[in-house]
């Protein structure tokens, strides 16, 4: 079984995620809102590379953006039609193997955001994907993504794989993760020059501790556009 067909059978499994993450609509209210409305005369279109169940595009749906989602999960796209039954056609399962010319829904985005999903991917299959998603999308089209950094716990429990990525495995009680293949960051150089595809706009970062026993859940963020 290769490290993404194992990746894909592990998010077959439901994952609920109703509520859309503070790094989600505090970003949006403080940079992309203002930048989009300059830039778009129309809906700006969103794509969410990576979109589970929907948390995220159903807030930017409330807020008048034309959504789109795609996942390697069938039933988190499942859960995407259901919550968003007047776009369901925008909610599509692909491939977890990424192809350069990969054309989702033959449209254009504005926006494309990928959160907490492309350090699921090696060296190889990230530089890809993000070709991929460069191609869908419009001139001036702004990207936000989070990749993981070292400075996660996780990354205390894996051990070296292959081409940029590491095997995960640990189970503390509450949260057990089995043969996770993941890419770290290691510091900001590193983050921009794995998007250097994109202008860089912006690098950030999000964490929280929430028991002793798991330590600190480091994200690196990244917003660039096309230029």
């Amino acid at each position: 079984m290769s490290y993404l067909e194992n990746t894909a059978n592990v998010w077959q499994n439901e994952y609920p995620s109703a509520n859309v993450e503070s790094h989600i609509f505090r970003v949006y209210g403080r940079y992309l809102k203002e930048k989009l409305a300059i830039n778009c005369s129309h809906p700006p279109r969103v794509l969410d590379y990576g979109c589970g169940e929907g948390a995220a595009l159903k807030y930017f749906e409330s807020q008048g953006l034309d959504v789109y989602g795609v996942d390697i999960s069938k039933p988190a796209i499942a859960t995407c039609k259901d919550k968003m039954p007047k776009v369901k056609e925008h909610f599509s399962v692909i491939s977890p193997s990424p192809k350069k010319d990969d054309n989702f829904f033959g449209k254009q985005f504005d926006l494309v955001i990928s959160m907490q999903v492309l350090y699921y991917l090696n060296d190889t299959d990230l530089e890809t994907r993000l070709q991929s998603l460069y191609n869908q999308m419009n001139t001036g089209a702004y990207i936000y993504v989070s990749m993981v950094g070292e400075q996660c716990y996780w990354y205390d429990n894996s051990t070296a794989a292959e081409d940029g990525v590491r095997l995960v495995e640990f189970n503390n009680g509450r949260y057990q993760m089995d043969s996770h293949c993941m890419s770290f960051i290691k510091d900001k150089e590193q983050l921009i020059e794995k998007f250097s595809l994109f202008e860089k706009l912006h690098v950030g970062f999000y964490d929280a501790q929430y028991l002793e026993s798991e330590g600190s859940e480091y994200h690196y963020t990244f917003i660039g556009r096309k230029a």
